[in-house]
This record gives C-alpha cells, sequence and structure tokens, in this order.
C-alpha cells in the first residue's frame, strides 16, 4: 500500500536517487547539457535535505519504505519538483502528490488562489490534465527549459 509522508532529512539520499533516475529518463534527454547540471545541482541530496529549513514544504510517496515519487513546494503555492520514479509511473501517484500539495496550500493563511509550476517539456501534458494552464510560452533559464503554468486552487478542490 502506497502513502503519502513528509520527507524527512534522513529520505534525500533516497529520493534524490529516485528524482535522478526519473530526471534521466524523461527530462534530461530535453535539455543541453548546461541544463542537465544545473537540474542535477538542484537535486543533489544535500540541497534537497536543507531545503525544508528555507520555507520549502516536501512529500513523498512510499511503499514499503521504498520511496516512488516526491512533491516538493517553495511556498506560499509554487511546486519545485514532481517526480515519479519511472517503474512507479502510470498509477496515479504523481496525481496523489500534486493533490496533497494542494490540499496544504488550500489550508494555508492568507490561502493563495493558485498553484503554479514551471513545467519541463515533457510534464506539459500531465499538469494541463491536471488543470493548470500555460501563463506564457516557453522559456530557458540556465538550460533548463520550462513553460510557466497556473492552476486555479479550486480545481483541485473540486475533485475531492
Amino acid at each position: 500500500m502506497t502513502e503519502i509522508r513528509a520527507f524527512e532529512p534522513t529520505d534525500a539520499a533516497a529520493a534524490s536517487f529516485m528524482v535522478m533516475a526519473a530526471f534521466h529518463a524523461a527530462v534530461a534527454p530535453h535539455y543541453p547539457q548546461g541544463g542537465v547540471d544545473a537540474f542535477t545541482a538542484y537535486a543533489d541530496a544535500l540541497p534537497l535535505a536543507r531545503r525544508p529549513r528555507a520555507g520549502h514544504r516536501t512529500w513523498v510517496v512510499h511503499e514499503d519504505g521504498e520511496i516512488l515519487g516526491l512533491v516538493e513546494l517553495r511556498l506560499p503555492a509554487h511546486v519545485a519538483m514532481l517526480f515519479v520514479a519511472p517503474a512507479a509511473q502510470r498509477r496515479g501517484l504523481g496525481r496523489r502528490l500534486l493533490d496533497h500539495a494542494a490540499a496544504f496550500v488550500a489550508s494555508q493563511e492568507p490561502r493563495p488562489d493558485e498553484i503554479t509550476v514551471h513545467a519541463s517539456p515533457n510534464a506539459v501534458a500531465f499538469y494541463e490534465r491536471s488543470g493548470f494552464i500555460a501563463s506564457g510560452p516557453e522559456r530557458e533559464k540556465d538550460g533548463v527549459r520550462f513553460t510557466p503554468m497556473r492552476g486555479p486552487l479550486q480545481a483541485f478542490e473540486n475533485r475531492r
């Protein structure tokens, strides 16, 4: 049975390993080497373990102790990372993680009206199916390609 729980700093190595496996399988082919390097530095275990102290909220979905996915929220309402292990994809885990993060955002005061994300090229369709719309054209920063997107918080509440 899969469960979502708060990320602990002791999860950092396993979570980083899972994120990098998913990144290399689906995202890295869309990035120049500079973007791969920038993302690798961001998703490394040490910075991942430190970000909760910098105002990020992170949750993992796990099964029998194995981390299968992760969502990281930069407060107040920006999805900084959402990854599911390649072997665990197509099981609804990404949607569950996103809904979990949205429920957290909805509980905050003041309550944001929307959630934002910088979607990688391969993830735009997932976010569109999840209720997000592009808020601008694709961009590139430090080799990292993304489409800025926003999703009304009410769209997530309507799914619950």
